[in-house]
């Protein structure tokens, strides 16, 4: 609800911060947990009422330093 703008009337593209937000510790802290939901027996149809969670999730894992951080290196 927080990330669709539902009640500021306005999207936004990270969890804290003033008007869109900006990247934070909340994100970094939320993303790891979040971005494997379908571990937890969600399906795609389960998440197609949270379009606004699912853009952040992929936004947060096009950002370089979580690319870095999550790459095939750190997989072994």
């Amino acid at each position: 609800i927080r990330l669709s703008g539902k009640y500021t009337g306005e999207p936004r593209e990270y969890l804290a911060g003033n008007g869109k937000g900006k990247y934070s510790v909340a994100d970094i802290g939320t993303w790891p947990w979040v971005k494997g939901w379908s571990f937890s027996g969600l399906q795609e149809e389960d998440m197609k009422p949270f379009p606004h969670l699912m853009k952040w999730i992929d936004r947060i894992a096009e950002r370089p330093a979580v690319k870095r951080g999550t790459g095939d290196k750190y997989s072994q």
